[in-house]
């Protein structure tokens, strides 16, 4: 994996651990480069994965945790798209 990958992946597992402190996330958040840049630099389907489990819309999961996300050095914003994805956008470094 590498170190951007890892890195995002650190930040969302803080956050999602606030939130869910009952849920193994671990084992279901997957971060991937974007095919397209309009839709941001990563992305993650995190919501979409564990909204059975969590019982909660997509797209409420992940809003959430855009909504609680802490500012870090690293992500300029996440926008939340289609059923429940959220797409990363990096600061310009």
């Amino acid at each position: 994996m590498q170190i951007i990958e890892k890195t995002l992946e650190n930040i969302f597992l803080q956050t999602i651990t606030k939130i869910y402190p009952n849920l193994n996330s671990a084992e279901k958040l997957f971060i991937q480069k974007t095919h397209n840049q309009k839709f941001g630099d990563f992305q993650t389907n995190f919501p979409m994965s564990v909204a059975k489990i969590i019982q909660e819309n997509p797209r409420t999961i992940g809003q959430t945790i855009i909504d609680n996300l802490e500012t870090n050095h690293l992500i300029a914003k996440c926008e939340l798209a289609g059923p429940g994805f959220i797409n990363i956008f990096l600061k310009n470094q």
